[in-house]
């Protein structure tokens, strides 16, 4: 009996520590049983963990088309293009597309009617951003970025006007207010171009009213306006609102907001200030920033576009265009528009296009071992049927020219790799990540090599 119990702990034991090694663990070191012979012995193997995962860690590799700052924590491929696109509003049809780049605006195909208050944009993804036309009417558009041209989709359920406006929740749903002095509430399906009404806000909604998604917390932010304070959470899940920590100033025509999507929201206050503030999500709390260059009214419109940057237009018909810069907390002119930005002037940022292929190569790392044993490489990310991510490996143990001296052993798209591993001191690895359609970048998150200890 004792020797069937201790049979089956040894067994235990040997099954828990390898399906450790296999797990996505963060300690540095472990221990597994490597081969067991006809005598039931075992040989014992331990290992260690290179792991890379922070800005940081990526920050110290060589980076060529491939961008570890956008995104803190993840590598995408650079990109060679950020478009702002806008509506002029002040019942024009315009519609206008800025070039980060060049910092030059093109005038696009017109809206197909006029634009007034409550007129609103919001990108949601791949090459389409839809359009509250507002003007106290319901005509709710699309437009096709590689075209130039729009589609009149399903009308809103009722008119909008001041206060009307959106926020795309990175899936296939759209929620609005249709503003007006109503505390309507609604979500669109892109999927079915139909609209669902939902839970009234806590409020009625007028001019200042403004919106923005959060995917940190699946949830949608969304100030009252309307000469109120109210800034509320509304929780996609539940169906409900909540109340959060109020502005410090009336929210009123001009009133706007954006966000980073890593739990910060950036917002105007209208009503003719300059105030402008961050919002953090974690801590319910608000900060102020640097002060708008000039004040805010009618036509204030916010977009977000990263790495640290936001876009804004004043309005007050003025056609004047500034950018935030995110970690000097300072405001810089861009080129102004091409005509006076008044009530219904709207901003949203998008797509960003991307490099077709890029890479990141890894800094080396020495192990300290002759003829160092890799046991596996594995990598978290994101990568759609248009995106690559693949992965080479070296080791070796001697240098040239601070290098591991070996050839590039090609291992593949696929996680994990556990076979066909190279051996030796200098450890280092690369990946070549590529996508087929511009607006859509592969996400690498995480790599670990585990490798012997002794």
């Amino acid at each position: 009996m004792k020797n069937r119990s201790a049979s089956k702990l040894l067994v235990l034991i040997t099954g828990i520590l390898i399906l450790l090694m296999l797990a996505n663990i963060m300690s540095a070191s472990g221990s597994f049983m490597d081969t067991e012979s006809s005598t039931n012995s075992f040989s014992a193997w331990t290992w260690r963990q290179w792991m890379q995962t922070t800005p940081s860690d990526f920050s110290n590799d060589v980076l060529n088309n491939t961008d570890a700052l956008a995104r803190p924590g993840s590598v995408l491929l650079s990109n060679i293009t950020h478009y702002i696109f806008a509506f002029q509003g002040n019942d024009h049809r315009a519609f206008w597309r800025y070039d980060q780049s060049s910092r030059v605006w093109a005038t696009m195909s017109r809206a197909p009617a006029t634009i007034g208050d409550g007129g609103c944009l919001a990108y949601v993804g791949g090459m389409s951003i839809y359009a509250l036309r507002g003007n106290n009417q319901r005509n709710f558009w699309k437009y096709n970025i590689t075209t130039n041209t729009w589609s009149s989709m399903a009308n809103t359920p009722s008119d909008v006007r001041y206060g009307g406006c959106m926020a795309f929740d990175g899936q296939s749903s759209i929620y609005a207010f249709p503003g007006n002095g109503l505390n309507s509430f609604w979500r669109y399906n892109l999927l079915t171009n139909s609209w669902t009404v939902l839970a009234n806000a806590p409020g009625t909604v007028r001019d200042g009213g403004a919106m923005i998604y959060d995917p940190t917390t699946s949830c949608v932010y969304a100030f009252q306006g309307n000469d109120q304070h109210s800034l509320w959470k509304y929780d996609i899940g539940r169906n409900a609102w909540t109340a959060l920590t109020p502005t410090s100033a009336d929210v009123r025509f001009g009133g706007a907001m954006t966000t980073d999507r890593q739990g910060h929201i950036y917002a105007f206050f209208g009503d003719n200030l300059r105030a402008f503030w961050r919002y953090d999500i974690s801590s319910n709390t608000w900060a102020a920033l640097a002060s708008s260059p000039v004040n805010v009214r009618y036509g204030g419109a916010l977009a977000f576009d990263g790495p640290g940057r936001v876009y804004a237009f004043p309005g007050q018909s003025r056609s004047v265009f500034y950018r935030y810069d995110v970690p000097s907390n300072t405001w810089l002119s861009e080129t102004s528009a091409p005509g006076a930005v008044q009530a219904g002037g709207s901003l949203a940022a998008g797509p960003v296009l991307y490099r077709t292929s890029g890479r990141i190569t890894s800094s080396v790392l020495d192990s300290g071992i002759m003829g160092c044993k890799v046991y596996g490489l594995y990598w978290d990310g994101i990568a759609k049927s248009t995106n690559r991510i693949e992965f080479e490996v070296r080791a070796s143990d001697s240098l040239v020219g601070g290098y591991p001296s070996s050839s590039w052993t090609n291992v593949g798209g696929s996680s994990p790799v556990t076979t066909g591993l190279p051996s030796g001191r200098y450890l280092q690895w690369r990946a070549t990540m590529t996508t087929s359609e511009a607006y859509i970048t592969p996400v690498l998150q995480e790599v670990r090599i585990y490798y012997s200890d002794s």
